[in-house]
């Protein structure tokens, strides 16, 4: 058999093969063949002996052929294994581009041979050299005459093409060009306007895929292309046209132009409407016309519009148009010129003109000049100007505002009226006959909406159609009628409410639906909305759960019962749902049904809460605890559970031994409502953050909604403190401060407070600085600063040490855990000498004064305060040296007064009674202060005083309560041997409750205080006071508060002549039991006062110019009544503006008052009734003097026409609620 089968080489048409043969002089048989099976072949043949190798020609070019060979000598399965090749391809022939399309070509091409399955490379570039390709594909021959479609091309772009058959070896055919081509554009899409003029539009569109070069034609018609005005190009996405004829109907269509010049499909536009153009001058505008109305005809050329363009002439006296038009027509018309008549005569007016389109809109104006009328009489009527159409709102009040204006440039307007009817004919039947609305005092235009009057509004019958018809007249009588310009309907009646239907039953856990039913009906202007509102309050509907809510809403309709669904998610959990529902008619009459409907929502569990622990730092984590409650009245706590959470691993305590459950490790603590769970057993460390988390179910089998969660540290460390001032064993001359440091560990609580406590070594006791005091109990105060802290004894502490004494100073400090971890006192401190060296200052203001009884004196003086002017004297005393004489020689130990004192505050007066002095004898006074080191202070400046004198046939005293406050008006009698009152007085108010007795012969009394206090009599009596005793002291068994009575009497009350407060016949009087207890005369501005009195009834007497007036008042303890006779809110003839007329822009308001606090109120109207402006009581009124009122109101922004105007002052008495009102009139120049 031969062996090593091979081929030698290949070409389109030829192969050349070669082999070994096994014996030199064997024959072999060689077979060729395109089929693998060999069921036909190209050749089948015997070769020379000895052969080893041949050529085959005459193949088919791009084709694979099979090749076998064997001994001739042996049988057929002695072939050799099976060898292939390829023949080389061919190029393709017949080659054409059949179609081009935006994105695609098909080209055809002849396969020249190549077999059937031969792939052929299409490539499409932008250049001819191919170094940008643009599309490549490959494919088998589509057959004769069958287009191929090479896709991926870009739209409007010029391709160079070529083709090449692919081998199935390494060799490939030459190319063959295609050529070139362009491919088309597409059409461009999303027409729009971006703008539309009278001669312009501008357009634009998307270009889609084409590319920046695209050429787009847009073609213009007027008449829906039925032909084309002309088209225009643009290698952009938009365009101007131009130009277009206004106000016409114009129609555009583009399309896309590619470099061939093929069209695309057009794109059409819609249509539109250009604007119109604003009127040309004409050479003549304005023409005066020779007629009894002073016409005017206005002319403008069109300015390229067409003939049925409408334009509009308005004329006015003002140059800038503002205002109403004046004379007719005032209207759109076709046409060139218009007619303006009638006119006012001597007026200058001025014109101007514009165009509209077909779609209304209007075009700038042209400026026509202005023109003067000629003198003549007023016969021009008023000028109505109506902007109102129908009112279709239905009316429940007469709300609405009427835009109905008028003008008048010659006499000025007098007043207008309106008449309601049945129908749009002025003569149809009258609902109100004609009544004025306003009236006018020559104003030349009235531009204000107004209402309608009440009496007319009143007169519609409900559910009438009322035409309302409008006359204007000018102060020349001349009229102008409006018939029927607007019309108003009336409707009073609110909608009426049917039955609800019934509430959901039980607690909702979700929502229940449309269950709710409430109809309503209202027959004349029909329902127009349906709400509904939820509160947690009953028969309140605040909706504070949720706020009025749409249910329906409607044009009109008659009658609506609808079911109808609340918004459950809004409502409230766990409480009662109060749902209210209320309905609207078309005039804004509402019905509201509260409380129709009642859902109780529950879909929440318990609530919960961790109560322990409740710091971010605790010290103490022995248990967790908390509460559980139901969240409705019916269910009830099941149980609760508990996790804990290690902050550091993210994990919960499995329940056993450690933190290792990536899930909730739910507990189960002790208890339900109030439950706590033991930690005490577990693992806690310290300095390490944990989380609780709680639930709870309730009987109704639902857990917590939301778990309740409190994370903590747990901090065991306690800071550290140092006590560095004083030192340790010192000697302190001032003790001004006590300061150290402190400190807590790093990631613990952190510093929050350092106290400083101090002990008197001697006794052991505790500076108390609440009490002011040493105290057996410990007590401790706060220092300023944190790691550097600082603590300052106050004058009172300083002052409190003794000379020599030894005190003891300790600290703690304390961490921001709860309970806060502390150092300790007496864990650190100090202990310090105390040495007193200064002495105290001189006391001052020595003074004397007169003695209760003959040869007494009282001497005072101040304490300057101790260790110079300012300390505390804990212990110490006072000596005083007296004489008759000034400038004698002073000493402590001639002092003929030591006083021992203690506890003594800087500032505090001393006193002390001398006695055994001359009676009516000026005494001088030094005095020195000691301290509890025995340092006096220096001497103090010469007081001097009188000692007290022989009371002649007086006896006098006081009465006060425990507390020491004096007592006014208590009734004091004098009873001699013989039980008979000889003399009688009551206690003044002088806040010493001072009483004097007089007119006493020399002898031996009894002096008694009698009492009246919520009607219970009570006295008490001294006896053996003699005749000319002065110090006869009362002090009431029981602690009142003591009450007070004051106020003001109006000016115009008061007498004449004020007679003196002790006299008899007092201004004003006080009585109890109906005996005067006490007198006084009001001061020049009216003000009296009484005070010091027991609580109780009495009688308030007041005599003035018009009698006697008394007024019977109830003294409750502490009270400070104020109470004013017959103060009126408004004085007489103080009310008044100013200045009037007002020509400025502004009027004051002015008024005085008696009563103390007042309402104030100014409403403005016009005279017709119409409000104009209302003044209210919070709007920035003075009050420039007492019980003078003013406001200022500067009405120079707004439209306040000239003319009189009525102003109603409304004044009320806070206290009382009685009113005053006072009409005055304003008149307004403008």
């Amino acid at each position: 058999m031969p062996v090593n089968p091979r081929f030698t080489q290949a070409y389109s048409s030829q192969l050349g093969v070669a082999w070994d043969l096994a014996l030199p002089g064997d024959t072999p048989w060689t077979v060729i063949s395109a089929d693998p099976s060999f069921t036909v072949w190209h050749s089948s043949s015997v070769q020379l002996p000895g052969t080893e190798g041949t050529d085959y020609g005459g193949l088919a070019p791009g084709t694979t052929y099979y090749f076998k060979v064997k001994n001739a000598a042996e049988p057929d399965d002695q072939y050799t294994a099976v060898i292939s090749s390829a023949t080389d391809p061919v190029a393709p022939t017949a080659i054409s581009v059949q179609a081009v399309h935006p994105s695609s070509a098909a080209i055809t091409w002849n396969s020249a041979g190549n077999s059937a399955g031969t792939l052929y490379l299409i490539e499409a570039g932008i250049d001819p050299a191919y170094s940008i390709a643009a599309a490549v594909s490959t494919a088998t021959w589509p057959g004769a005459g069958l287009p191929y479609e090479l896709e991926g091309l870009s739209p409007d772009t010029t391709y160079h093409m070529r083709i090449r058959a692919l081998g199935f070896g390494l060799t490939d055919s030459d190319f063959a060009v295609i050529g070139a081509t362009v491919t088309l554009a597409v059409s461009p899409d999303y027409p729009s306007y971006d703008a539309v003029y009278s001669t312009r539009a501008s357009l634009s569109w998307s270009p889609e895929e084409n590319p920046y070069w695209t050429i787009y034609e847009t073609q213009v018609s007027t008449d829906g292309f039925a032909t084309v005005n002309y088209s225009t190009r643009a290698a952009a996405d938009y365009i101007s046209p131009y130009p277009l004829t206004p106000n016409t109907t114009h129609y555009f269509r583009t399309a896309a132009v590619n470099g061939y010049g093929h069209y695309s499909e057009f794109m059409t536009f819609l249509s539109t409407l250009t604007l119109s153009a604003a009127p040309a001058p004409h050479a003549a505008p304005l023409t005066l016309l020779d007629d009894d109305y002073n016409s005017v005809t206005a002319q403008w050329a069109d300015n390229g519009n067409p003939g049925y363009t409408e334009y509009y002439v308005q004329a006015s006296t003002d140059p800038s148009f503002n205002g109403i038009d004046a004379g007719n027509p005032r209207e759109w018309a076709a046409g060139l010129s218009a007619t303006v008549t009638p006119l006012d005569p001597s007026t200058e007016y001025f014109f101007r003109a514009r165009s509209r389109d077909l779609y209304g809109r209007m075009s700038g104006w042209l400026d026509l000049g202005s023109i003067n009328t000629e003198a003549g009489a007023d016969v021009a009527p008023p000028t109505i100007y109506s902007t109102q159409t129908g009112d279709d709102t239905w009316r429940g009040s007469s709300g609405g505002l009427y835009q109905v204006y008028f003008t008048d440039l010659v006499s000025g307007l007098a007043r207008f009226d309106v008449k309601a009817t049945t129908g749009p004919d002025m003569n149809s039947t009258e609902i109100a006959p004609w009544t004025t609305a306003a009236s006018f005092a020559g104003e030349n235009e009235y531009l204000t909406a107004w209402p309608l009057p009440a009496a007319v509004f009143s007169a519609i019958p409900e559910g009438a159609t009322a035409y309302i018809s409008v006359r204007v007249y000018d102060m020349a009588d001349n009229v102008a009628y409006s018939t029927a310009p607007f019309y108003v309907r009336r409707d009073l009646t609110a909608p009426a409410a049917g039955s609800p239907s019934a509430s959901p039953a039980g607690w909702l856990g979700s929502d229940p639906g449309a269950v709710f039913t409430l109809p309503f009906t209202d027959a004349l202007s029909g329902l127009t909305l349906v709400q509904y509102s939820a509160s947690r309050s009953a028969a309140t509907g605040n909706g504070n759960v949720l706020g009025w809510t749409a249910i329906d809403s409607f044009v009109s309709s008659a009658s609506w019962s609808e079911s109808w669904g609340v918004n459950f998610e809004a409502l409230q959990d766990a409480v009662t749902n109060y749902i209210t529902v209320r309905a609207y008619d078309a005039a804004g009459n509402a019905t509201q049904v509260t409380d129709a409907f009642l859902v109780l929502k529950n879909t929440i569990g318990p609530f919960v809460g961790v109560t322990w622990p409740s710091a971010l730092f605790t010290s103490s984590a022995a248990a967790i605890t908390g509460t559980a409650s139901p969240s409705d009245s019916t269910s009830e706590v099941a149980a609760v559970e508990v996790a804990l959470r290690q902050e550091s691993s993210g994990l919960y305590w499995d329940g056993d031994s450690a933190f290792s459950s990536a899930a909730h490790g739910w507990l189960t603590p002790s208890g339900l409502e109030a439950w706590s769970l033991d930690v005490s057993t577990l693992p806690l460390v310290n300095l390490s953050s944990y989380t609780a988390v709680v639930r709870a179910l309730d009987d109704m089998a639902r857990w917590t909604a939301d778990y309740s969660s409190f994370t903590f540290t747990l901090d065991t460390g306690a800071p550290a403190v140092h006590v560095s001032t004083p030192v340790n064993d010192s000697q302190v001359y001032y003790f001004d401060e006590v300061s150290g440091t402190a400190a807590d560990g790093t990631d613990e609580a952190g510093l929050a407070r350092v106290e400083v406590a101090v002990r008197r070594t001697a006794d052991g006791r505790w500076w108390n600085p609440f009490l002011r005091s040493w105290t057996s109990a410990f007590v401790s105060s706060a220092a300023v600063g944190g790691a550097s802290w600082s603590f300052y004894p106050d004058a009172r502490l300083r002052g409190e040490l003794i000379h020599e004494l030894t005190y003891y100073v300790t600290a703690s400090a304390y961490d921001s855990a709860y309970p806060a971890n502390s150092t300790g006192f007496s864990v650190q401190g100090t202990t310090f000498t105390y040495h007193d060296t200064v002495p105290p200052a001189a006391p001052y203001s020595v003074a004397g004064t007169s003695g209760t009884l003959p040869g007494r004196m009282e001497v005072s003086w101040i304490f300057a305060g101790d260790d110079g002017n300012t300390g505390y004297l804990p212990q110490g005393g006072f000596a005083v040296h007296y004489a008759t004489w000034t400038g004698f020689s002073p000493s402590t130990s001639s002092a003929q007064v030591q006083v021992s004192t203690a506890a003594l505050e800087a500032g505090t007066t001393i006193t002390y009674l001398v006695a055994d002095l001359w009676s009516n004898t000026t005494y001088y006074f030094r005095v020195w202060a000691r301290d509890d080191a025995g340092l006096w202070s220096a001497v103090s400046a010469e007081g001097e005083g009188v000692s007290g004198e022989d009371l002649d046939r007086r006896i006098a005293g006081h009465v006060r309560l425990p507390s020491g406050a004096g007592v006014t008006g208590i009734l004091m009698e004098a009873v001699n041997n013989s039980g008979e009152t000889v003399a009688t007085a009551y206690t003044i108010d002088d806040g010493s409750g001072s009483f004097t007795l007089t007119d006493l012969d020399d002898g031996i009394y009894r002096v008694q205080a009698t009492w009246v206090s919520d009607d219970i009599v009570s006295s008490v009596s001294k006896d053996g006071i003699p005749m000319g005793y002065a110090d006869t002291y009362f002090v009431l068994s029981s602690e009142f508060l003591l009450a007070s009575v004051s106020g003001v009497i109006p000016a115009g009350l008061r007498t004449s002549g004020l007679r003196p407060a002790a006299a008899a016949g007092g201004t004003v009087k006080l009585l109890q039991l109906g005996r005067p207890v006490a007198a006084v005369a009001p001061d020049a501005s009216g003000e009296y006062r009484f005070s010091g009195l027991l609580p109780g009834v009495y009688t308030l007497r007041f005599e003035t110019e018009a009698g006697v007036s008394d007024y019977r008042v109830t003294l409750t303890p502490g009270m400070d009544l104020f109470f004013t006779p017959l103060a009126g809110p408004l004085r007489e003839g103080t009310a008044y503006a100013y200045p009037n007329p007002a020509g400025s822009g502004w009027v004051k308001f002015h008024f005085k008052t008696d009563a103390a606090s007042v309402r104030r109120q100014v409403s403005v109207f016009t005279l017709d009734g119409r409000l104009v402006r209302r003044i209210n009581d919070s709007a920035g009124w003075t009050s420039p003097a007492a019980g003078t009122h003013e406001y200022r109101w500067d009405f120079s922004g707004e439209k306040i026409a000239p003319g009189v105007y009525f102003c109603s002052l409304k004044v009320q008495d806070a206290a009382t609620g009685d009113t005053r009102v006072k009409i005055m009139k304003l008149a307004v120049i403008r």
